[in-house]
């Protein structure tokens, strides 16, 4: 989940200028702080979602002040954000992966508050190990 789209063109515009030769501010990098709290979305949002992941049982790290990084298994996934997730299985390799398939969404509340949702793709099944090379451990 990332920064809303007014954040990103805010963004947008200071990167152009810092990165402009012929602009004053060219070269005035930010620091990391500084994007923060520029760009980081306001606390009590932070808050309100990291408590609606945490109340599927997901865990969230913020990563940098606009942005969650959530951990949860596919099927709390699946709940979280009303969607179907599905195992596939390459035929000649046999790896295996989850992936959502259809629409996702979120409650009402949450909707000016995340601009985007990505990395429900993610989802790597564990590799089958063998054990003296015949059968899966």
């Amino acid at each position: 989940m990332a920064a809303l789209e007014r954040q990103a063109k805010e963004l947008e515009e200071k990167l152009a200028t810092v990165s402009d030769p012929m602009a004053p501010e060219y070269g005035s990098w930010m620091t990391p702080e500084e994007l923060r709290a520029m760009f980081g979305a306001p606390v009590a949002v932070q808050r309100r979602v990291e408590a609606f992941m945490a109340s599927y049982g997901a865990s969230c790290a913020n990563l940098n002040g606009a942005s969650l990084q959530c951990s949860a298994s596919a099927a709390t996934a699946a709940d979280i954000f009303a969607t179907e997730m599905h195992r596939f299985t390459h035929t000649a390799s046999g790896r295996r992966i989850v992936r959502h398939m259809g629409p996702m969404s979120l409650p009402a509340h949450l909707k000016d508050d995340v601009a985007f949702v990505s990395g429900l793709g993610l989802f790597v099944s564990p590799r089958r190990k063998k054990n003296g090379g015949d059968k899966a451990a």
